[in-house]
């Protein structure tokens, strides 16, 4: 039985991520994300016995993921039905095609973001060699509640898009530039949701120009998914060096990758993330805080900020769920979609399929909604990488961005709009 429940549920994921594909929707990355997290990992760990927790656990999650996806697919399917057949989320034609000459500009805003974000920490560490996540971590403590940090984020992962926008648009030097900025900013911070940029735009490349699914594109998508979980794994390891002088100094490539293989082949990381999704169902939901809607109250109460709402606003509640798993005070946790939905709401929160696959459908449509080119390719790529958020279980801080990233490109296009029209190539 316990064999049968884990094929079920990875057969309903693999459903779920062949629509998302068809209809080129940025939900795709939401369900690839909980196909390598969860859908995959909790199948080898029923078929290996090798999981710490009982079978009667994995089962039960296994239940439970199998209504969140089949109340998923239904909404889905009649939000989709009910919207009639409509053109495509976002075409290479259609951006191949825009006349728009003005994206220079998001271009050197782009760079500047990444540029101060840069600067910033390489002044509170003392130079670029003494950089690290630990001190990235104390310049973040040491910042006011609102400050600029928060401002560059958003719009970093809001201007995201331009690479795919420039590359589609055969300004390939201006894509790369693009590139080079996500990078540099990754290698600085360590913060490893920087460098989804980079790889929601190799894979919404591939995506939109898919016509009809084969074996190659499924192929393609195991070696991507290979290849990503290998630099999100090396993204840590890089980290644990601590500073980048360290770095240069004790580098060795047997003893880098030997270790991105232990944490592999041991769960240690975000392929592990899952078993704390075991460990809420086998405990039956029996924390503090849990079972309150935290997350979704949250996400209602998005512009209200949480030092101001008198209460009202939930506390961050990673934070919440990382003490239940024995974490240090302020320590946090993101066990997968599945587990946030469970921790949210127990066995009730295999309702929350309905609710996103309503957020999807939204999403979907606010997209198709924007008539400017670069507008709907930077909306697609935030939806984008904000899903492959979501899918590990950062809700909350991933619709912060959408939240607030949506109508700030918003403003900007159209004050770009009011411009006198330009038009200036890199060389």
């Amino acid at each position: 039985m316990d064999i049968l429940l884990a094929f079920i549920q990875f057969g309903l994921i693999a459903v779920i991520c062949t629509q998302e594909v068809k209809r080129k929707s940025p939900a795709i990355f939401l369900w690839a994300t909980l196909m390598v997290m969860f859908g995959v990992m909790h199948t080898l760990s029923v078929l290996t016995g090798n999981s710490e927790y009982k079978t009667q656990t994995l089962n039960e999650a296994s239940l439970f993921v199998i209504g969140f996806c089949g109340l998923y697919l239904f909404t889905r399917n009649l939000i989709c039905v009910n919207q009639g057949r409509q053109l495509p989320i976002l075409t290479a034609n259609s951006i191949e095609n825009d006349d728009n000459r003005k994206p220079l500009l998001l271009l050197i805003l782009f760079v500047s973001v990444s540029f101060m974000m840069c600067y910033k920490l390489i002044s509170f560490s003392g130079s670029l060699l003494d950089t690290s996540w630990s001190t990235g971590r104390d310049y973040s403590a040491s910042l006011n509640y609102a400050n600029s940090n928060q401002i560059y984020n958003i719009l970093y992962f809001s201007l995201s898009g331009l690479p795919l926008y420039f590359w589609i648009k055969n300004e390939k030097k201006s894509s790369i530039l693009c590139i080079l900025a996500i990078v540099l900013v990754t290698i600085i911070t360590r913060n490893r949701i920087l460098v989804l940029p980079a790889l929601v735009f190799v894979l919404a490349l591939y995506i939109i120009k898919i016509e009809n699914l084969r074996i190659k594109h499924l192929v393609f998508a195991a070696i991507a998914g290979i290849l990503v979980i290998y630099i999100v794994y090396g993204l840590r390891v890089f980290r644990h060096y601590g500073t980048i002088e360290v770095f240069l100094r004790e580098f060795n490539c047997d003893e880098f990758f030997a270790k991105i293989n232990l944490y592999i082949a041991t769960d240690n990381g975000e392929l592990g993330l899952r078993n704390d999704f075991y460990f809420f169902v086998e405990h039956n939901n029996q924390f503090q805080g849990f079972g309150k809607w935290a997350s979704y109250i949250r996400m209602f109460l998005v512009y209200l900020p949480t030092k101001f709402s008198f209460g009202l606003k939930p506390d961050d509640f990673a934070q919440t769920m990382g003490s239940a798993v024995g974490m240090v005070v302020g320590g946090s946790t993101h066990p997968t979609l599945f587990g946030d939905c469970y921790a949210n709401a127990g066995i009730f929160g295999v309702l929350l399929g309905v609710f996103w696959a309503m957020y999807s459908s939204i999403s979907d449509s606010i997209i198709r909604r924007c008539k400017n080119q670069v507008l709907k390719t930077l909306v697609y790529c935030l939806f984008a990488v904000t899903f492959v958020i979501i899918g590990r279980g950062s809700v909350y801080n991933s619709f912060f961005f959408v939240a607030w990233g949506v109508p700030v490109l918003w403003i900007i296009i159209k004050i770009i709009e009011k411009l006198p029209r330009i038009k200036i190539k890199i060389r």
